[in-house]
C-alpha cells in the first residue's frame, strides 16, 4: 500500500526537524510506501495476530530509521469497523 503523496507532505510539515541522533544530520527521507510490524512468536508469524502499519523515516546520511505508525499519524485511513478490508474514506465514494 502506498501513502498519497499529499499526505506526505502535510505530515512532513507537521514534524519538527530535529537531528539525527545517531550522526547529526538533518535530512531525512520518507518513504510513501506502508510495511507492517507483525507480532512476534517463537513458532512462527501468527495468522491474524496483532500488526501495525508503518511507514520509515530514515536518515539520509546514517540510515537510522524510525518507524511511524501510519494510521495513528494519519497517514493513511482507518478501515470501516463494518467492512475491515475497505476504508472509510473508499466506502464514502
Amino acid at each position: 500500500m502506498k501513502v498519497e503523496q499529499s499526505k506526505l507532505n502535510e505530515y512532513l510539515k507537521k514534524i519538527h526537524g530535529s537531528v539525527c541522533p545517531l550522526c547529526g544530520n538533518n535530512h531525512w527521507n520518507i518513504s510513501d510506501q506502508v510495511f507492517q510490524a507483525v507480532e512476534f512468536d517463537y513458532k512462527g508469524i501468527l495468522i491474524g495476530g496483532t500488526s501495525f502499519p508503518m511507514v520509515p523515516l530514515t536518515c539520509d546520511n546514517c540510515g537510522n530509521t524510525y518507524f511511524i505508525n501510519a494510521l495513528k499519524s494519519g497517514l493513511i485511513d482507518p478501515p470501516d469497523p463494518e467492512n475491515p478490508s475497505v476504508t472509510k474514506s473508499e466506502n464514502e465514494k
